[in-house]
């Protein structure tokens, strides 16, 4: 009598690495089965305070302002900044340029406190407190710091004439049940107000003493304060559910799990096509910048542990601890798969890794219990590691057209 050991049948099968639902890029996007080089730290600079709360550059003075601390800072060139210039209490503080008097003015609010640089370096008392401004139609639009619900707009004598007149300040209340207001932004031809409960989309006609504000009222998430940004003609914003944006008629959530990793969001900014923000992500606890690319719906972070961000030309990033680093396409980034199954549960076995580069990168190949990592992969590794599910994680410092794993599994599993 003979005996034969039954083995149950195998067949190999194949999943793109990098589509695999869960990836984290850093540095790099993640789009159509290719890997691609993105946004990473580039020049650095000591010359800038820590924890800066709010940047901005002024096209009006050609300068560069940051506020940390109690303290206002400017110079003309984006990471060589000395002693601070004036004195403010930080609330809410906002910056804007503008030319009143004949002369051109960039402006720091903070409340109730203002300064107009080079006119007024001593902080003034503002008639009212205000919050989150934004020019639009030759005039400054801001929030009520008292009286939530009203929306007010400056003389035009500038950032400081409040003085209400038929050609000059004036004021409008929104209606209530949408709460609070988080930020104002122009969108287009709109003001729009991100509140509590929702959007206010204003429509501001004529000369501004003929001002006639139409409110139209549209349900949405909560916004969080200082996260809204236009990019590409659309608003995107973070909530309390998650990323958004809004089109000028209707909000949508953004299709972005790496979003949902970001806590603390603050300081949005836009780059070209690019949405910015500051954060803090969650799985490793660690400050961050957000990148998600409008064009190709590519999110990405970039490992700076920035406070706030300024765009022109160039994106400078001014750190926590002090300083500052130019955000610029780089040549080094990591790429961290989702979990790879199959399809199928069960155990099975990694058997090889494809990959297509124009340069070689290191691989690292883990099965959850322990990892295997692979230096100058050019084109195909073999594994040979068993387990349940994988992931592989890929740096490297050109584009990959593909990479594609292998296993053997059990059919009909």
């Amino acid at each position: 009598m003979s005996f034969k050991t039954a083995y149950p049948k195998t067949s190999e099968a194949v999943q793109d690495v990098v589509s695999a639902e869960g990836a984290v890029c850093v540095s790099c996007k993640a789009v159509g089965g290719k890997i691609t080089p993105a946004l990473t730290t580039g020049l650095t600079s000591t010359r800038a305070p820590a924890n800066v709360t709010y940047a901005a550059y002024s096209e009006a003075t050609s300068r560069y302002y940051l506020l940390a601390d109690g303290k206002a800072y400017n110079s003309r060139t984006s990471q060589m900044f000395s002693s601070a210039f004036a004195d403010i209490a930080l609330s809410s503080p906002f910056i804007f340029g503008d030319r009143s008097d004949g002369t051109a003015k960039t402006y720091i609010i903070s409340g109730n406190k203002g300064l107009a640089y080079p006119t007024t370096l001593t902080p003034t008392t503002l008639k009212y407190s205000i919050y989150g401004g934004v020019m639009k139609s030759g005039r400054l639009f801001a929030m009520d710091g008292s009286e939530k619900f009203k929306l007010r707009w400056s003389g035009k004598g500038g950032g400081f004439d409040w003085e209400e007149s038929i050609s000059g300040a004036g004021w409008a209340n929104l209606e209530s049940g949408l709460g609070p207001v988080r930020n104002l932004v122009v969108l287009g031809e709109k003001l729009i107000a991100l509140r509590e409960l929702g959007i206010t989309v204003l429509s501001v006609f004529g000369n501004p003493e003929n001002f006639k504000m139409e409110e139209r009222n549209i349900a949405a998430p909560s916004a969080l304060s200082n996260t809204a940004a236009v990019v590409g003609g659309k608003l995107y914003f973070f909530t309390f559910n998650g990323f958004y944006g809004f089109d000028g008629s209707k909000t949508f959530k953004v299709d972005c799990p790496l979003a949902d990793s970001i806590s603390s969001p603050k300081n949005a900014v836009k780059f070209g096509e690019t949405y910015l923000i500051c954060g803090v992500y969650k799985p490793e606890n660690k400050k961050c910048v957000f990148a998600y690319d409008t064009r190709e719906e590519a999110a990405y972070i970039i490992d700076c542990p920035a406070t706030a961000i300024i765009t022109t030309s160039d994106i400078i990033a001014y750190m926590e601890e002090g300083g500052s680093s130019l955000l610029v396409k780089g040549n080094a980034y990591t790429f961290t798969s989702g979990k790879l199954d199959f399809g199928t549960g069960g155990r099975k076995v990694l058997k090889r890794i494809e990959i297509l580069s124009g340069e070689p990168v290191d691989i690292t190949v883990s099965n959850g219990e322990y990892t295997r990592t692979y230096d100058g992969v050019k084109d195909k590794i073999i594994t040979r590691i068993s387990g349940e599910s994988f992931t592989v994680k890929v740096e490297g410092s050109d584009e990959i057209k593909s990479i594609k794993a292998f296993a053997e599994v059990r059919s009909g599993v």
